[in-house]
């Protein structure tokens, strides 16, 4: 394998397997580390992906990093040039990593009743939905608890309560 630097920079480097080391290794046989060049500022190995990954883990413990925080971050880290527009989909890819895709999410939705009525037995769960062409779409959700329930009925007073309303007809008095 023979590695250039750019034109007109000395830097070489010359590596080849050596069988006895193993196939996957491999040995550098000539090198010239001198470099005349500048560094390079940009790369089109540093995609939106990769940024993903660099951020996913702060972005588990603070949620609110913003994108400016996010491209010193990456700039510091690998010394390159990055566009916003790297950092904002590197941002929304990590989000989608973490959090999942919000289809997924409300796919998971009837396994979730699914399993708190039968962990919780006396509860009820209504989820409403609506139809928007052939795509069912989420439009809202119920949920209470058997514990709140018998908490209460047996934390309240019976009471009997009319609401005003004008009754019309002969009434004795």
């Amino acid at each position: 394998m023979q590695v250039k630097c750019q034109w007109g920079c000395p830097f070489y480097m010359y590596a080849s397997n050596v069988k006895r080391f193993g196939p996957d290794n491999m040995v550098v046989k000539t090198l010239n580390p001198q470099h005349i060049c500048s560094p390079m500022v940009t790369s089109h190995f540093l995609t939106y992906r990769r940024v993903a990954e660099e951020v996913k883990e702060r972005l588990l413990v603070d949620e609110d990093w913003s994108r400016n925080g996010m491209h010193k971050h990456i700039e510091d880290t690998y010394k390159m040039d990055v566009p916003m527009q790297t950092i904002t989909r590197g941002k929304r890819a990590a989000r989608k990593m973490i959090e999942g895709h919000y289809i997924e999410q409300y796919n998971k939705l009837a396994a979730y009743r699914k399993e708190l009525l039968r962990s919780n037995p006396g509860s009820t769960m209504e989820i409403m939905t609506e139809m928007d062409g052939p795509v069912r779409r989420f439009k809202k959700m119920y949920i209470c608890f058997q514990a709140c329930k018998e908490g209460w009925m047996k934390g309240c007073r019976p009471l009997i309560g009319l609401d005003g309303c004008h009754i019309k007809g002969h009434h004795p008095r």
